[in-house]
């Protein structure tokens, strides 16, 4: 059911410009209500277990020679500032709004990285909770919408600012959460704005890396290990399987035929595992969550995106 409603909040996306997880979760919480008597539950499971891991490693194809070639390591340093600065605002504000720490750890990560892909990614190394599903669909639901906004916006922000092609790329790259939507912001442009755009975009891609690492050992790490068995928490194999399958792109050892099927399946898993959660998820449950989650994903856009025109002002 799950990779069914996914395929179709694909194709629906093609023909209408909106964006697939969003019409994923949308797809998958219209179903939840009219599928009486059906268990939704066990393809849920496996949509958001083994084809989000999927989805996750195969976006490590999106990485080749050529977009680690148009970023230098002065631009990397600088992403990894912005995200390192975006996190610490989320869980700062997250701390200020009362929120549960996990939640705020998802939300930010969805900011600061790569919107949807990155909350599932976060939320599958949390520990398991009955909020958990929600809150990574409301931060799903959050990030696309605000990359929908800030791809209508931000383009006539990079014109107003007189940003050449180089700046007004990496404004796009650095600050807009979903790599879909970077690419409609930065052709909408020109070629070039375009290209610089998606080479940002996707080296900031690569820092969920870390930030998953890091969420392991701060969140299930102190929750489930005892006293100094810190050190025996595992990092999450899809994750490690992500950089791989990204360092074999960038080295050119994966052979061209697979990036556009790789690709493309990425996709696929990445919006059947949003329709999982949708299948799954309380409605009522998602508006019990109040404000909170709104007012941290919306602060922490317009954060990046202030430091990210900051910087491409310099």
């Amino acid at each position: 059911m799950a990779l069914g409603l996914g395929a179709l909040a694909i194709a629906i996306s093609r023909f209408t410009a909106l964006p697939a997880p969003l019409l994923a979760l949308a797809a998958g919480v219209l179903v939840r209500p009219v599928a009486v008597g059906v268990d939704l539950a066990p393809g849920a499971r496996l949509a958001a277990g083994p084809l989000l891991r999927v989805g996750v490693v195969l976006l490590g194809l999106r990485m080749d020679a050529e977009v680690a070639s148009a970023v230098g390591w002065p631009t990397v340093a600088l992403l990894g500032s912005l995200v390192a600065a975006t996190l610490a605002f989320g869980l700062g504000l997250g701390r200020t709004l009362r929120l549960d720490p996990r939640f705020s750890a998802v939300l930010a990560a969805s900011t600061a990285i790569c919107g949807a892909a990155a909350a599932l990614a976060v939320s599958a190394v949390m520990p398991a909770s009955p909020e958990r599903e929600r809150q990574a669909a409301v931060a799903v639901a959050a990030a696309t919408v605000f990359s929908t906004v800030a791809m209508i916006a931000l383009p006539g922000l990079a014109v107003l600012f007189g940003f050449d092609a180089r700046q007004a790329g990496f404004f796009l790259g650095a600050s807009i959460a979903d790599v879909a939507q970077v690419v409609g912001a930065g052709y909408a442009l020109s070629p070039e704005v375009g290209d610089v755009a998606v080479a940002t975009k996707l080296t900031r891609v690569l820092f969920l890396v870390p930030v998953v690492l890091m969420a392991a050992l701060a969140f299930r790490g102190r929750d489930s290990l005892g006293p100094g068995s810190l050190g025996r928490v595992r990092a999450p194999l899809f994750v490690l399987a992500f950089f791989g399958v990204a360092i074999v792109s960038i080295l050119g050892l994966a052979p061209a035929s697979l990036r556009p099927p790789g690709q493309a399946l990425s996709d696929l898993a990445l919006a059947a595992a949003v329709a999982g959660l949708g299948l799954t998820l309380p409605v009522r449950a998602v508006f019990d969550q109040g404000p909170g989650p709104l007012v941290l994903s919306s602060c922490g856009m317009a954060f990046i995106t202030a430091v990210a025109a900051a910087v491409s002002l310099l």
